[in-house]
């Protein structure tokens, strides 16, 4: 999912770039694809146990992973690089 998000956020239309921009914008995705799929996984497996369990401790676990989920989204870092690369 955090694939499909950093695709559509680059955008479909090819784009030319210099090698530097392009790698800075693979290691971007490298380095955002594994810091967000740990979450991701994380989000995903609380929803679920959230949703076949319906304790309320198991559906807090699963709002704070969502939270983490979309605070790395939020990072300020992640918008500073891609600011840089859409600059690029």
């Amino acid at each position: 999912m955090s694939l499909g998000i950093i695709i559509a956020f680059l955008g479909s239309a090819p784009v030319m770039a210099d090698k530097d921009t392009t790698d800075r914008a693979k290691q971007f995705v490298e380095a955002h694809t594994k810091k967000l799929r740990p979450l991701e996984v994380a989000a995903g497996r609380a929803w679920w146990d959230a949703n076949v369990t319906a304790r309320t401790r198991i559906q807090e676990e699963g709002r704070h992973a969502e939270q983490d989920r979309r605070g790395s989204l939020r990072s300020e870092d992640v918008r500073r690089d891609q600011g840089s690369l859409r600059e690029a």
